[in-house]
């Protein structure tokens, strides 16, 4: 993120970082930059998974291994799709269309990705991506405690 001259930084869209002209990516350097002004950082800049959010009606979110990348390597990736049709806060909001699709590591079973197409898929994708990046086993969602009823809540049930 450094310029020409030492003392000048880039960040977010003037960044030449290779990753998409985002606000979390920026935000994330923003973050590191400040870190890195503080006290020396050895090592450089490592991304974390991928989350985004188009916020149209309905939104679209996805977060970690893709569809696509799930499908070049079915070996690798199982791609289960769910309706949330039925989910409580879904049929609060009369979302019939809401879909959910998770891309599930076949050799340890754990999500590593999904997509989500709802009016709550921003809230949802960020609880998924939360669950997915600290590895949550369906073991250990079914021991969190969460407030009832919410988006969260309807998270008991999308790894059976």
């Amino acid at each position: 993120m450094r310029a020409n001259q030492p003392s000048i930084y880039a960040l977010g869209d003037c960044a030449a970082a290779g990753v998409p002209k985002l606000a979390n990516y920026a935000i994330y350097q923003g973050k590191y930059l400040g870190d890195s002004l503080v006290a020396p950082v050895v090592f450089p800049i490592k991304y974390p998974m991928p989350v985004t959010a188009v916020f149209s009606l309905p939104r679209l979110a996805q977060a970690g291994v893709t569809v696509m990348q799930a499908q070049a390597e079915p070996d690798q990736y199982q791609i289960r799709e769910k309706s949330l049709a039925h989910w409580l806060n879904y049929q609060r909001q009369h979302d019939d269309q809401a879909r959910l699709k998770l891309i599930v590591n076949r050799q340890n079973q754990l999500v590593v990705g999904a997509e989500v197409y709802s009016t709550t898929a921003d809230e949802l994708i960020n609880a998924l991506a939360i669950l997915i990046q600290q590895r949550v086993s369906v073991t250990r969602l079914h021991d969190l405690f969460l407030a009832y009823p919410s988006v969260a809540t309807d998270l008991y049930g999308i790894w059976v």
